[in-house]
Order: C-alpha cells, then structure tokens, then sequence
C-alpha cells in the first residue's frame, strides 16, 4: 500500500467497488489499550470462508523498531519521487542527509516547496 493505491482512477475504478464494499475497519479496544506498544493487524475471510490473519507489532518507523538511513531513504524516495521526480528528490535527500553542516537554512527549505498544482 502506498499513496498511489489511493489515486482516483483506483478509488473511483467500477471494477473495484464491489470489493471496497467488503473491507471493514474498526477499532479493537484490546489494541488500543496496549498503547504506546503498536499492533496492527489485519484479517481477511475468504469467499470460502477461510481466514487469513496478520499482525505486526511495533511496525518499522516505531520507537522501538526504528528505521536505518536505507529505509528512510528508499520511502522518502518512494514518497517523494511522483510527486517532485527522481533527480529533485535525490538532490533534496542528499542536501537534508548533511542538514548539520548546512549554512543556509533557508535554501534547504525552499527546496521542498512543492510545484503547483501537486
């Protein structure tokens, strides 16, 4: 799942309807409560009426599973490519990679000013 799962054309595809109306999110009081311990878990039955079930505990990005710097890299990539291309979002990861040594605050902000329209 990524931002792209969620564009009109997918959101808005006939085709898929159906299936959207099947998906049920709700809160599980039991989860909640375990808070700021992190679970997520997902549960899809089958036409036939089999069960699969995952679950998660503190996802990667929590507190206690943190990211390394390839991570970060590879989902700001994946976040920031569609919307400002590849060579603006490596030029801005490398320039905020260094953010400590910066001596123009100001430029490295302007940077992340999105296009218009975006």
């Amino acid at each position: 799942i990524h931002p792209g799962s969620f564009g009109d054309e997918l959101v808005l595809d006939p085709a898929l309807r159906p299936l959207m109306r099947t998906i049920k999110v709700t809160v599980d009081e039991q989860i909640e409560a375990l808070l700021p311990r992190v679970v997520l878990r997902a549960r899809c039955t089958a036409a036939d009426g089999r069960e699969h079930n995952v679950e998660v505990d503190n996802p990667l990005g929590h507190p206690d599973t943190p990211m390394d710097d390839a991570a970060i890299a590879t989902k700001f990539m994946a976040l920031a490519e569609p919307v400002i291309g590849r060579q603006r979002g490596k030029d801005i990861l490398d320039r905020w990679w260094n953010v400590a040594e910066a001596t123009d605050l100001p430029a490295l902000l302007r940077m992340l000013k999105l296009p218009a329209g975006s």
